[in-house]
């Protein structure tokens, strides 16, 4: 008996696991910036299943509800970050969640974000991971994105 309950368990948790994949998928874009030289703005394309909504970089508590979006990047002496990553909030949801006890900022659908660089050789590569959370009416999933992309040439 205890087998078939672990053996269920193990089925449901590889259920969740398995469609909580599928949950955002990530894609990345370059743009040249025209009339500044060697500079780029890097396109970070969230497509989110429907019933699915990934979090904001921007949370009112990050401390006290779920995790924000983050995005580290590699170091790379050829390449210079120019400010923050920034988002699309024009798709911005902002409620306040039950579940969590506390004001959140969210996006369904199709998000965008973008990272402006400045490169110092002719070619190099932007690396590094998308950290974030994506949850639906039963349950959220931190999840991570790698990264790699080239820049220039």
């Amino acid at each position: 008996m205890l087998q078939k309950l672990v053996l269920i368990l193990s089925f449901v948790i590889l259920g969740f696991h398995s469609t909580a994949q599928n949950a955002v998928t990530w894609s990345t874009t370059k743009e040249k910036v025209e009339k500044e030289d060697n500079t780029y703005l890097i396109i970070f394309h969230a497509n989110i299943a429907d019933n699915w909504h990934l979090y904001s970089q921007d949370l009112s508590s990050p401390d006290a509800g779920p995790l924000p979006t983050e995005f580290a990047f590699d170091v790379n002496e050829n390449i210079a970050l120019i400010g923050k990553v920034t988002e699309d909030k024009g798709k911005m949801h902002s409620v306040m969640d039950e579940a969590f006890g506390v004001q959140v900022n969210y996006y369904d659908g199709q998000v965008t974000f973008t990272q402006k660089v400045k490169i110092k050789s002719e070619k190099t590569s932007l690396s590094g991971f998308v950290y974030y959370m994506v949850c639906n009416e039963e349950m959220c999933v931190p999840k991570d994105m790698e990264f790699d992309i080239i820049i220039g040439g």
